[in-house]
């Protein structure tokens, strides 16, 4: 008995984890990349005019006090790279309360 009381609460931790590691990727006010959908293909790294993005451990991070924020790793620059092939690059998202005021 003793045995599944704990695995319910680390079920439950775990839920909470979950939850609140993706309510902080839902208000980024930068670029991100997530470390779980990033496969190293280097793409972006190539794309992005000013070098802020760069491969550790085998998988992209952007230098966030290099970033422009031009969005060309997420969007593509309209010629030879057309965006994260595998969508792990998630742009800033706005306060909801902010776009509704413009």
């Amino acid at each position: 008995m003793k045995k599944v009381k704990i695995i319910v609460l680390i079920v439950l931790f775990l839920a909470l984890l979950t939850t609140l590691i993706s309510k902080n990727e839902k208000v980024s006010s930068s670029y991100n990349i997530s470390e779980f959908k990033c496969i190293g293909c280097e793409a972006c790294v190539d794309a992005c005019p000013v070098q802020a993005i760069s491969l550790v451990g085998g998988k992209a991070v952007i230098d966030q006090t290099k970033c422009i924020q031009c969005g060309i790793c997420v969007n593509g620059n309209y010629s030879d790279y057309v965006g994260c092939p595998v969508k792990a690059i998630n742009p800033p998202v706005q306060d909801a309360s902010i776009s509704e005021n413009q």
